[in-house]
């Protein structure tokens, strides 16, 4: 996970910091513990290793800081043990200590974050205003009086009701990046450390929060609700002025879920960037609706920088498409988009996900195929098993119709899903079909942009997604040195 993903910025603790002091609560810090210490190990078990400061180390920075309330962002489930380790050392440094659990893996299964003894309190959702008012009445546990916030009260998780979110989202001041130990990051990204694996300095941006769509597999509206809200665009253009002035920022991150939802808005951000920065890159890899592209936009995305954008395509068969995942997409809206990003020069990546419950061989068939036909175009197609992530209609179908692998699995399982053991028995083959399915995709698909869109293909792999020599040396020698470091280690 580290080597995939590098080092990003917590911008949800970021924003919790920035929101709290705009209102006067000036006394919070950050920790951000894998960049503390991206460079050591300590082994859990032989199968096991934890990245990160030490949990001596915590201590020793908790002892001399003496908080009374420790927050700890978990963004995926994947991750939880790390949550539940870290929980347990502060309270082993200071049992009177508060621990409070935020993120998207809390949101999603407060249940079981709760049920963990060094755990007090978890926030469920966007924290800006549930955390406001827990600093306001001194994180006092005196019924369910803070929206958004559970506890345990009797040997019972109590709920209050669902936190408010900020609905204007130019109310909430940039990320406090005074907070964090910036020079920790730019000494990771010269190592190719950085946020997804750059080499140029990263910075992740959210520009918007939450969807109206209802895909089955997905947990986003566990923390930021159904209702789309958007930054204006000089507030999104506000904030990459001062990264690039202030941080020597060279590439971002648009990170969230629905970019494009509002084209207008959209093409006047990537417009006014083109403008007042000449030098800079950006990509989309969390994925945009294929849906809302023009040409006018993919123009405005090409000219302010854009190397690469991920589209959520799911399934290339259109009836498994709309009955069991509930995409409501037109899979011709895909190609378009698809034809319209490569005209531009933008490298797009599709993601597709495998053994969705009702899955066969012949909708895999006619997902493949569907892949296939797109990277001839210039799509790189990446290929998933599903995962049922808790607090979604899928992990619901999962445990109604009895098809977890496991009753209780654990966040090593969840990680491990993904590509090689999956969580869940598909409904219309054997879990070794499944896999080998993946295995086909993935193969013909790469043969397939390999062949007919050779300069792609190498950018792709170089891991830059741009056609500068110097980045795609960068990058293959990034994958060298992380593959090499995987064998020596």
């Amino acid at each position: 996970m580290f080597s995939r993903c590098g080092l990003p910025l917590p911008l949800g603790l970021g924003y919790l910091a920035s929101y709290a002091e705009s209102f006067g609560f000036a006394g919070i810090q950050i920790m951000d513990l894998l960049v503390s210490g991206w460079d050591a190990r300590t082994e859990i078990d032989p199968e096991r290793v934890y990245i990160g400061l030490t949990f001596d180390e915590l201590r020793k920075r908790l002892e001399a800081i003496r908080p009374d309330v420790v927050g700890i962002s978990c963004t995926f489930t994947s991750q939880a043990e790390s949550l539940y380790l870290i929980a347990d050392s502060v309270k082993s440094c200071n049992p009177k200590i508060k621990v409070i659990a935020g993120g998207a893996h809390p949101s999603s299964d407060p249940v079981s974050c709760l049920r963990e003894k060094s755990i007090d309190m978890v926030v469920r959702g966007e924290g800006e205003i549930p955390f406001l008012e827990l600093l306001r009445n001194g994180f006092q546990e005196d019924g369910p009086s803070v929206k958004g916030v559970c506890f345990k009260q009797g040997g019972e998780s109590i709920f209050s009701k669902d936190g408010g979110s900020v609905k204007n989202l130019d109310e909430i001041p940039y990320p406090a990046y005074h907070k964090f130990d910036m020079g920790r990051y730019f000494e990771a990204n010269e190592k190719g450390l950085g946020q997804r694996g750059g080499y140029l300095r990263t910075f992740s941006i959210i520009s918007s929060r939450g969807c109206p769509y209802q895909c089955v597999f997905c947990s986003i509206h566990n923390i930021c609700g159904s209702k789309w809200r958007g930054r204006s665009p000089a507030n999104v253009l506000g904030e990459i002025d001062l990264l690039v002035k202030e941080y020597g920022a060279r590439h971002f991150l648009f990170e969230d879920d629905n970019l494009t939802m509002d084209l207008a808005r959209a093409e006047e951000i990537f417009q006014e960037m083109a403008k007042r920065h000449n030098s800079i890159s950006w990509s989309a890899p969390n994925g945009i609706r294929a849906d809302r592209m023009t040409e006018g936009l993919a123009r405005a995305m090409r000219d302010s920088g854009c190397i690469s954008v991920s589209l959520g395509i799911e399934s290339g068969d259109q009836e498994f498409l709309n009955s069991a995942i509930k995409k409501k997409l037109d899979l011709k809206e895909v190609e378009k988009t698809a034809e319209i990003l490569h005209e531009f020069g933008i490298t797009v990546i599709g993601f597709f996900i495998l053994g969705i419950p009702g899955e066969t061989e012949n909708t895999i068939k006619t997902s493949v195929s569907f892949a296939k036909r797109l990277s001839r175009k210039g799509l790189v197609p990446h290929f998933f098993i599903v995962t049922p992530l808790p607090g979604t209609s899928l992990y619901e179908i999962s445990k109604r119709e009895k098809l977890f692998v496991k009753d209780n699995p654990s966040p090593a399982d969840y990680f491990r899903a993904t590509y090689q053991d999956p969580m869940m028995r598909p409904t219309g083959m054997s879990m070794e079909r499944l896999l080998q399915w993946r295995k086909k995709a993935v193969i013909s698909s790469m043969l397939n942009l390999a062949v007919f869109r050779p300069l792609v293909f190498i950018k792709y792999m170089s891991g830059n997604n741009t056609s500068n020599l110097k980045l795609i040396f960068f990058g293959f020698k990034r994958k060298i040195n992380m593959a090499l470091n995987y064998l020596w280690n």
